[in-house]
């Protein structure tokens, strides 16, 4: 009886332990998000542009991001919720470690040609982020994701740099 309670005794403990360090040990990203998406020139035309910068000393590897537009759209007479995914210009990065902007460039192919802030307003528009990565001191898998409304969307602006020399 007494080898039987030790045996038990220990596996909880062990259990215990084992459940304790998973719930503390989960990575938790610290990916911080422009506080608005632009639509500002880049190159020779427009572009949606959203800032994010990794919070934390350590590297995110293998990030992978995306960017999907929702807004509300009348069919048939109905308002309906369509949802389409954003061609950005890299969606993916090997190494993450310090900021990146996404660029989605907006040629006449893009659903957000013609859109202005007034037909954003119109249609509840909606741009949900999200960020896959690998966090490269414990190779934990991170997700992150962010959402602007129309409202969060400045037209004509831009992002001041992210360093400068101080002479």
């Amino acid at each position: 009886i007494s080898s039987i309670e030790a045996l038990v005794g220990l596996m909880a403990f062990s259990i215990m332990t084992g459940l304790l360090y998973g719930r503390f040990s989960r990575p938790s990203p610290r990916l911080v998000y422009s506080e608005n998406a632009i639509i500002a020139p880049y190159l020779d035309i427009k572009g949606l542009m959203i800032r994010l910068a990794n919070e934390r000393s350590n590297q995110l590897i293998n990030v992978s991001a995306n960017i999907i537009f929702s807004r509300n759209e009348k069919i048939d007479n109905e308002t309906k919720r369509r949802y389409y995914n954003l061609d950005l210009e890299r969606s993916k990065v090997t190494y993450f470690a310090m900021s990146w902007t996404l660029v989605h460039p907006i040629t006449e192919t893009s659903i957000l040609f013609n859109e202005t802030a007034q037909s954003l307003q119109e249609s509840d528009a909606e741009f949900l982020v999200s960020i896959e990565a690998t966090d490269d001191t414990l190779q934990d898998p991170i997700h992150s994701r962010k959402s602007y409304l129309f409202n969060e969307v400045k037209i004509g602006a831009a992002f001041l740099p992210m360093m400068h020399d101080n002479l």
